[in-house]
């Protein structure tokens, strides 16, 4: 996988990371919630792509 997918799909966690900090600040609990789940895929997602790369080579 190239370095810069990586990069990009890493850096969309965080401003993720960094949205459901800002909700729970505010106590939008459930907004704060989806915003763990997207991580959560999106960190899913990235490490199936990294194994099945590692598999394929």
């Amino acid at each position: 996988m190239e370095k810069e997918i990586i990069i990009d799909i890493v850096k969309s966690a965080l401003i993720k990371v960094k949205q459901a900090r800002l909700d729970l600040d505010k106590n939008y609990v459930i907004r704060a919630n989806n915003n763990l789940q997207s991580i959560h895929d999106i960190l899913v997602s990235l490490a199936r792509k990294v194994d099945s790369e590692s598999e394929n080579n």
